[in-house]
């Protein structure tokens, strides 16, 4: 039941990564936008940007024909109408691929000051590198076959047989609080194809670290997962938010 997964390792920058590297927090790549910053659609409050991950960098992504750059921008407004008050319990979160010249110049116009005050507006994410690590990534406790847990390899799989429950792309999603994969509107079960993920105890000079250097908080130590259908592709997108 072993599949191979990337982890990212957000590591906090002490400088300014330009707009063209993999990276999280910080000036984005804004070329995939056509004239201003991206707002929320549903309370139009600022987007904060959080992560953006290029071809070049990880070719073994899923990019769609056409596009080299995925980019995540999420509303920071704790009282947008969309925010705990229907089935999705967290801040919208909003994803972008594209394609852009990676010689060019980034465009120039800036990001509006946030409408919430303070007190009622997520934190910025902190500008962060990758410190990418290729691991064996194993299934969380509930995607094994009951007869498994049965004959008495429970109390081993933490250890020998580690699920990465962090920001990675590949391998298993989390099973905080769901039990499956959502089904698409075809009838087939989709796959998770990248996890965003609040605690990055990965790097080893970073033991005993429980937050992730990103500062990104989501819920209560949770994490964020995008399926997709394998044969709808693109339009089948979702995300799911889990927390303890």
């Amino acid at each position: 039941m072993k599949k191979n997964a990337t982890l990212l390792v957000p590591i906090a920058s002490d400088n300014p990564i330009p707009f063209n590297q993999s990276k999280m927090g910080g000036i984005p790549n804004l070329n995939i936008f056509e004239s201003e910053w991206p707002v929320c659609e549903y309370c139009g409050h600022p987007l904060h940007f959080v992560i953006q991950i290029y071809k070049k960098d990880f070719p073994d992504f899923y990019f769609p024909d056409g596009s080299n750059i995925f980019s995540i921008f999420r509303c920071p407004n704790f009282d947008c109408p969309k925010w705990y008050k229907t089935d999705a319990f967290d801040h919208p979160i909003f994803l972008y691929f594209g394609e852009v010249d990676m010689n060019g110049e980034n465009k120039t116009f800036e990001k509006p000051p946030d409408r919430a005050v303070k007190e009622r507006c997520e934190n910025e994410v902190v500008e962060c590198y990758f410190k990418p690590r290729k691991v064996d990534d194993y299934p969380d406790r509930i995607d094994y076959p009951q007869e498994l847990l049965d004959y008495g390899v429970d109390e081993i799989l933490s250890e020998e047989f580690k699920h990465h429950q962090y920001t990675k792309y590949g391998g298993w999603p989390a099973r905080i609080q769901g039990d499956k994969n959502p089904d698409c509107k075809c009838g087939k079960v989709k796959s998770m194809f990248f996890q965003l993920g609040t605690d990055e105890p990965d790097d080893p000079d970073k033991k005993g670290e429980f937050f992730g250097d990103h500062g990104l908080e989501l819920g209560d130590v949770g994490v964020i997962t995008f399926y997709k259908c394998d044969d709808c592709g693109l339009k089948s997108i979702e995300s799911i938010f889990e927390c303890y």
